[in-house]
């Protein structure tokens, strides 16, 4: 997968009022079902976007419960 952007940001949660922070992971990568490139933009939390950069090559690590636990520069 290649990064092509990121960001962090937040939001306040109605019934509790709290500032809830949430990352966004926005990739590219080849899929045999598509002509061109399949894009996805992918939940994670903001600490993992931390050592990412635009253009990085990536392989995602989830949890048991499909979460993201990790994010793996290759390249």
């Amino acid at each position: 997968m290649k990064v092509v952007g990121y960001k962090v940001a937040s939001f306040k949660d109605k019934d509790t009022n709290k500032e809830i922070e949430y990352g966004k992971l926005y990739v590219t990568y080849p899929d045999e079902n598509v002509d061109g490139l399949c894009c996805e933009a992918i939940s994670v939390k903001p600490v993992l976007l931390d050592m990412v950069k635009v253009g990085d090559e990536v392989t995602l690590s989830y949890n048991k419960f499909g979460k993201v636990q990790e994010i793996i520069t290759v390249k």
